[in-house]
Protein backbone atom coordinates (compact mmCIF):
# COMPACT_ATOMS: atom_id res chain seq x y z
CA UNK A 1 0.00 0.00 0.00
CA UNK A 2 1.25 3.39 -0.99
CA UNK A 3 0.51 5.86 1.92
CA UNK A 4 1.78 8.60 4.20
CA UNK A 5 0.04 9.54 7.65
CA UNK A 6 -1.04 12.69 8.64
CA UNK A 7 -0.06 14.25 12.47
CA UNK A 8 -3.36 15.69 13.81
CA UNK A 9 -2.35 19.01 16.03
CA UNK A 10 -5.45 20.04 17.65
CA UNK A 11 -6.43 23.46 18.59
CA UNK A 12 -5.87 24.91 21.84
CA UNK A 13 -9.19 26.76 21.61
CA UNK A 14 -12.08 25.25 19.09
CA UNK A 15 -12.83 21.76 19.53
CA UNK A 16 -12.65 19.24 16.93
CA UNK A 17 -10.36 22.52 15.04
CA UNK A 18 -6.87 21.26 13.93
CA UNK A 19 -4.04 21.47 11.75
CA UNK A 20 -3.65 18.79 9.20
CA UNK A 21 0.33 18.46 9.21
CA UNK A 22 2.97 15.74 7.40
CA UNK A 23 5.97 15.38 7.33
CA UNK A 24 8.22 15.83 3.65
CA UNK A 25 11.85 15.27 2.72
CA UNK A 26 14.04 17.69 0.49
CA UNK A 27 17.20 16.27 -0.19
CA UNK A 28 17.02 13.76 2.81
CA UNK A 29 16.45 16.48 5.40
CA UNK A 30 12.54 15.82 6.42
CA UNK A 31 10.62 18.98 7.07
CA UNK A 32 7.32 18.95 8.53
CA UNK A 33 4.53 20.84 6.14
CA UNK A 34 0.95 21.71 6.85
CA UNK A 35 -1.11 19.43 4.04
CA UNK A 36 -2.98 21.64 1.90
CA UNK A 37 -5.08 21.04 -0.94
CA UNK A 38 -6.42 24.66 -0.46
CA UNK A 39 -3.12 26.03 -1.36
CA UNK A 40 -1.89 26.43 -4.54
CA UNK A 41 1.71 26.66 -4.10
CA UNK A 42 4.20 24.56 -1.95
CA UNK A 43 6.39 26.64 0.20
CA UNK A 44 9.17 25.79 3.00
CA UNK A 45 10.72 28.05 5.79
CA UNK A 46 14.27 29.55 5.41
CA UNK A 47 17.36 28.06 7.03
CA UNK A 48 21.26 27.54 6.71
CA UNK A 49 20.62 24.65 4.26
CA UNK A 50 17.29 25.81 2.31
CA UNK A 51 19.46 28.91 2.07
CA UNK A 52 22.07 27.24 -0.30
CA UNK A 53 19.29 27.49 -2.70
CA UNK A 54 19.48 30.41 -5.30
CA UNK A 55 16.39 31.94 -6.17
CA UNK A 56 15.32 32.79 -9.74
CA UNK A 57 12.40 35.02 -8.90
CA UNK A 58 9.99 36.11 -6.06
CA UNK A 59 6.44 35.95 -6.01
CA UNK A 60 3.59 37.09 -3.48
CA UNK A 61 0.89 34.72 -1.94
CA UNK A 62 -2.65 35.56 -1.07
CA UNK A 63 -3.86 34.51 2.62
CA UNK A 64 -7.83 35.27 3.67
CA UNK A 65 -5.97 38.37 5.67
CA UNK A 66 -2.88 39.11 4.23
CA UNK A 67 -0.46 38.76 1.66
CA UNK A 68 3.44 37.11 2.39
CA UNK A 69 6.77 37.54 0.20
CA UNK A 70 8.23 34.13 -1.42
CA UNK A 71 11.70 33.66 -3.13
CA UNK A 72 11.21 30.73 -5.77
CA UNK A 73 13.67 28.01 -5.67
CA UNK A 74 13.87 24.80 -7.10
CA UNK A 75 15.29 21.69 -4.29
CA UNK A 76 16.65 18.78 -6.05
CA UNK A 77 13.88 16.38 -5.21
CA UNK A 78 10.74 17.43 -2.46
CA UNK A 79 9.18 13.65 -1.53
CA UNK A 80 5.60 12.69 0.48
CA UNK A 81 5.32 8.97 1.12
CA UNK A 82 5.49 7.27 -1.85
CA UNK A 83 5.37 10.76 -4.26
CA UNK A 84 8.53 12.28 -4.80
CA UNK A 85 9.55 15.01 -7.25
CA UNK A 86 12.84 16.02 -9.19
CA UNK A 87 13.91 19.52 -9.32
CA UNK A 88 10.79 20.65 -7.83
CA UNK A 89 10.00 24.48 -8.19
CA UNK A 90 8.82 25.87 -4.86
CA UNK A 91 8.62 29.00 -2.46
CA UNK A 92 10.97 29.93 0.15
CA UNK A 93 9.76 32.63 2.24
CA UNK A 94 11.41 34.37 6.05
CA UNK A 95 12.73 32.30 9.07
CA UNK A 96 11.19 34.53 11.57
CA UNK A 97 7.91 34.68 9.57
CA UNK A 98 5.32 32.78 11.74
CA UNK A 99 3.75 31.12 8.94
CA UNK A 100 3.67 27.45 7.95
CA UNK A 101 6.05 24.76 5.99
CA UNK A 102 2.86 24.07 2.82
CA UNK A 103 2.98 21.34 0.55
CA UNK A 104 0.40 22.55 -2.22
CA UNK A 105 -1.53 21.60 -5.39
CA UNK A 106 1.68 22.00 -7.48
CA UNK A 107 2.82 18.98 -5.68
CA UNK A 108 0.10 16.95 -4.93
CA UNK A 109 -2.02 17.45 -8.40
CA UNK A 110 -1.38 14.43 -10.22
CA UNK A 111 -2.43 11.24 -8.13
CA UNK A 112 -5.79 10.36 -6.16
CA UNK A 113 -5.93 9.90 -2.25
CA UNK A 114 -8.01 8.25 -0.22
CA UNK A 115 -8.29 10.44 3.16
CA UNK A 116 -8.74 7.63 6.34
CA UNK A 117 -9.70 10.13 8.78
CA UNK A 118 -10.29 7.11 11.11
CA UNK A 119 -6.89 6.02 11.22
CA UNK A 120 -5.13 9.22 9.96
CA UNK A 121 -3.86 7.93 7.03
CA UNK A 122 -3.71 8.70 3.28
CA UNK A 123 -3.33 6.13 0.85
CA UNK A 124 -2.01 7.43 -2.93
CA UNK A 125 -3.75 6.08 -6.46
CA UNK A 126 -6.26 3.34 -4.05
CA UNK A 127 -7.27 0.46 -6.69
CA UNK A 128 -10.65 -1.17 -5.78
CA UNK A 129 -12.72 1.76 -5.31
CA UNK A 130 -14.47 2.11 -8.69
CA UNK A 131 -17.85 1.06 -8.00
CA UNK A 132 -18.75 4.05 -6.11
CA UNK A 133 -20.58 7.04 -6.65
CA UNK A 134 -18.78 9.34 -8.14
CA UNK A 135 -19.22 13.18 -8.30
CA UNK A 136 -17.39 15.39 -10.90
CA UNK A 137 -14.51 17.46 -9.66
CA UNK A 138 -14.31 21.42 -10.32
CA UNK A 139 -10.87 22.52 -10.52
CA UNK A 140 -9.44 25.83 -11.43
CA UNK A 141 -6.26 26.10 -13.44
CA UNK A 142 -4.24 25.39 -10.25
CA UNK A 143 -5.93 22.30 -9.34
CA UNK A 144 -8.01 23.55 -5.94
CA UNK A 145 -10.17 20.75 -5.59
CA UNK A 146 -14.22 22.86 -5.74
CA UNK A 147 -17.16 20.78 -4.43
CA UNK A 148 -20.52 21.28 -4.35
CA UNK A 149 -22.55 21.78 -1.24
CA UNK A 150 -26.63 22.15 -0.61
CA UNK A 151 -27.73 24.72 2.46
CA UNK A 152 -30.93 24.95 2.66
CA UNK A 153 -32.14 23.07 -0.79
CA UNK A 154 -29.43 25.49 -2.26
CA UNK A 155 -25.91 24.69 -4.13
CA UNK A 156 -23.20 27.38 -3.20
CA UNK A 157 -19.28 26.38 -3.93
CA UNK A 158 -16.98 25.34 -1.23
CA UNK A 159 -13.39 24.49 -1.30
CA UNK A 160 -12.18 21.05 0.32
CA UNK A 161 -9.37 22.64 1.91
CA UNK A 162 -7.14 20.28 4.16
CA UNK A 163 -5.12 23.48 5.35
CA UNK A 164 -8.38 25.04 7.19
CA UNK A 165 -8.22 23.60 10.37
CA UNK A 166 -11.66 25.16 11.17
CA UNK A 167 -14.44 25.99 8.21
CA UNK A 168 -15.50 29.33 6.80
CA UNK A 169 -18.13 30.79 5.70
CA UNK A 170 -18.60 34.18 3.54
CA UNK A 171 -20.10 36.27 5.83
CA UNK A 172 -22.56 37.30 2.65
CA UNK A 173 -23.68 33.65 3.14
CA UNK A 174 -24.54 34.02 6.59
CA UNK A 175 -26.47 37.47 5.83
CA UNK A 176 -28.24 35.56 2.85
CA UNK A 177 -29.28 32.68 5.24
CA UNK A 178 -29.74 33.60 8.77
CA UNK A 179 -31.85 30.93 9.90
CA UNK A 180 -28.71 28.39 9.18
CA UNK A 181 -26.55 29.96 11.20
CA UNK A 182 -26.49 30.71 15.18
CA UNK A 183 -24.10 33.21 16.59
CA UNK A 184 -21.87 31.67 19.42
CA UNK A 185 -18.65 33.89 20.32
CA UNK A 186 -15.62 35.60 18.32
CA UNK A 187 -12.18 33.45 18.33
CA UNK A 188 -9.03 34.66 16.72
CA UNK A 189 -8.70 33.33 13.40
CA UNK A 190 -5.43 32.83 11.70
CA UNK A 191 -4.41 32.61 7.71
CA UNK A 192 -1.97 31.00 5.52
CA UNK A 193 0.37 33.73 5.93
CA UNK A 194 0.27 33.72 9.73
CA UNK A 195 -2.16 36.95 10.29
CA UNK A 196 -4.57 36.48 12.65
CA UNK A 197 -7.71 38.67 13.50
CA UNK A 198 -11.05 38.62 15.59
CA UNK A 199 -13.80 36.24 13.20
CA UNK A 200 -17.45 35.90 14.58
CA UNK A 201 -18.15 32.12 15.14
CA UNK A 202 -21.31 30.76 14.16
CA UNK A 203 -23.08 27.01 15.01
CA UNK A 204 -24.09 26.01 11.08
CA UNK A 205 -26.67 23.80 10.69
CA UNK A 206 -26.31 20.54 8.74
CA UNK A 207 -25.32 20.70 5.15
CA UNK A 208 -25.46 17.73 2.35
CA UNK A 209 -22.14 17.10 1.03
CA UNK A 210 -22.15 14.28 -1.79
CA UNK A 211 -25.36 12.78 -0.83
CA UNK A 212 -24.72 13.12 2.78
CA UNK A 213 -25.92 14.81 5.92
CA UNK A 214 -23.26 16.60 7.93
CA UNK A 215 -23.62 17.52 11.33
CA UNK A 216 -24.07 20.77 12.36
CA UNK A 217 -20.38 22.32 12.67
CA UNK A 218 -18.50 25.33 14.39
CA UNK A 219 -17.63 27.86 11.31
CA UNK A 220 -16.03 31.40 11.23
CA UNK A 221 -17.32 34.15 9.02
CA UNK A 222 -14.82 36.28 7.06
CA UNK A 223 -15.76 38.24 4.32
CA UNK A 224 -14.06 36.51 1.67
CA UNK A 225 -14.91 39.05 -1.47
CA UNK A 226 -11.07 39.83 -1.69
CA UNK A 227 -9.93 36.89 -1.99
CA UNK A 228 -12.34 35.59 -4.58
CA UNK A 229 -11.79 38.41 -6.92
CA UNK A 230 -8.30 36.02 -7.64
CA UNK A 231 -9.90 32.71 -7.92
CA UNK A 232 -11.05 31.82 -11.39
CA UNK A 233 -14.14 29.61 -8.86
CA UNK A 234 -15.34 31.92 -6.13
CA UNK A 235 -15.88 30.34 -2.90
CA UNK A 236 -18.36 30.80 -0.38
CA UNK A 237 -17.46 28.14 1.75
CA UNK A 238 -13.76 26.34 2.97
CA UNK A 239 -14.32 23.06 4.35
CA UNK A 240 -11.62 22.64 7.02
CA UNK A 241 -10.64 20.03 9.02
CA UNK A 242 -13.64 20.03 11.55
CA UNK A 243 -16.12 19.02 8.24
CA UNK A 244 -13.30 16.67 6.71
CA UNK A 245 -13.22 14.57 9.65
CA UNK A 246 -16.79 13.20 9.55
CA UNK A 247 -15.81 11.49 6.34
CA UNK A 248 -13.43 9.59 4.56
CA UNK A 249 -13.09 11.19 1.18
CA UNK A 250 -11.64 9.99 -2.01
CA UNK A 251 -10.26 12.77 -4.69
CA UNK A 252 -9.17 11.53 -7.95
CA UNK A 253 -7.28 14.88 -9.55
CA UNK A 254 -6.07 13.19 -12.76
CA UNK A 255 -9.74 12.00 -13.43
CA UNK A 256 -11.39 15.23 -11.98
CA UNK A 257 -13.99 12.84 -9.78
CA UNK A 258 -14.41 12.34 -5.79
CA UNK A 259 -16.69 10.76 -3.32
CA UNK A 260 -17.41 10.11 0.05
CA UNK A 261 -16.36 6.82 1.05
CA UNK A 262 -17.77 6.28 4.45
CA UNK A 263 -19.64 8.72 7.12
CA UNK A 264 -17.43 8.11 10.48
Amino acid sequence: MKSFDLVIKQDKEVEDAAEILVDGVIDGRTYRFLFDTGANTTRVRNDDYINHFESYSSKDTYGVFSKMKNEQIIVPNLALGPIEKVDFQMNRFDKDSPAHNIIGMDFLHDHSYFFNFVENNVEVDKQGLEELEFFDLHVGNKAIPNVDVYMEDTKVSAIWDTGAGITVVDSRLVDKYPKSFKSLNVVQGTDSSGSSTGTPMYMMQSVVIGNKLFPTLKVISIDLSSINAKLEKPMDIILGYNCLNKANWLFDFPNKKWTIVKMN
